[in-house]
């Protein structure tokens, strides 16, 4: 049985959490395929989502 990466996993969160990035989602890559160029956009959105949630929770 092949596990879904880590990182495909974190971008279909935020595409349900960001509709909008649905989109965006690529499909699964094979291991020889190198990164799909719209991986950045979740890199990017996951940083983001994490600092605000940060934020929220130190402003109690």
């Amino acid at each position: 049985m092949l596990r879904m990466p880590e990182q495909a996993k974190t971008a279909e969160r935020i595409a349900k959490h960001i509709p909008a990035f649905e989109q965006y989602v690529p499909p699964p890559r094979k291991p020889w395929m190198s990164e799909d160029r719209r991986m950045g956009l979740f890199d990017a959105a996951a940083l983001a989502l994490t600092f605000f949630q940060t934020v929220e929770n130190q402003n109690g």
